[in-house]
């Protein structure tokens, strides 16, 4: 006799089974749209690939997800003394998926930390490991970009200066921010007590005192999490 667990784990599993093949499915359709449809387009066109740039494609697939992965694992192990190839690349997973399904790939480290907290990790921490990991992104972006307008001059033309200087500063701007509200808990506070009292006005929070504690106890645990 099957168990109400055994039940409910069967029907997750096929749930998830379902939700991939939907991803497939769709992926497969609009290939189909784009490429399959036009005046243009022929089987023979549609066949004419060099398989090698395909298996060079899946092969930095798997090294980004490699990379992630471990970087995970080892953030995971410094946070919560927990060594976890199969959590890290869970994490890692559902960062690089988010983010490719939200606008301005905005979902993935909110849904890391909401896979975190469901896996038992205390809120500051889940939150603090899914920045800890954009930030060492952002960090090594910003390496590689400076490396190339200093030294690449053959590379970065003269009308294309200008807008990567300025989109090098906006990149920098974000982590620095998030840096800086981490390591001023005091105006983090301030910014957090006024919008929940705005929340509150707004009947969108019951208990804002309550509501406020809560969220600040998690800003100290991120903060702890974070150093």
């Amino acid at each position: 006799m099957e168990t109400e667990a055994e039940k409910k784990k069967r029907k997750k599993r096929l749930g998830h089974i379902l939700f991939i093949l939907l991803n497939v499915a769709v992926i497969g359709v609009t290939a189909y749209i784009e490429f399959g449809t036009g005046k243009t387009a022929s089987k023979e066109n549609m066949l004419d690939v060099n398989m090698w740039y395909l298996f060079l494609v899946l092969g930095c697939f798997l090294i980004c997800i490699a990379s992630e992965t471990m970087k995970y694992v080892i953030i995971i192990r410094h946070t919560t003394g927990v060594w976890s190839l199969r959590e890290g690349f869970m994490v890692a997973i559902t960062g690089k998926y988010y983010d490719f399904i939200t606008p301005l790939s905005a979902g993935g480290q909110p849904f890391q930390a909401i896979y975190l907290v469901h896996r038992g990790i205390e809120t500051g921490t889940a939150t603090a490991i899914p920045i800890a990991g954009f930030l060492t992104r952002h960090a090594a972006f910003i390496i590689i970009a400076l490396v190339v307008l200093i030294f690449g001059g053959s590379v970065t033309s003269n009308t294309l200066l200008i807008p990567a200087i300025f989109g090098l500063f906006c990149v920098i701007l974000v982590p620095l921010a998030i840096i800086f509200f981490g390591l001023a808990p005091k105006v983090t506070e301030a910014v957090i007590h006024w919008v929940v009292y705005a929340l509150a006005k707004l009947k969108l929070v019951k208990d804002p005192a309550g509501r406020e504690d809560s969220i600040i106890r998690a800003l100290h645990s991120y903060i702890i999490s974070l150093k």
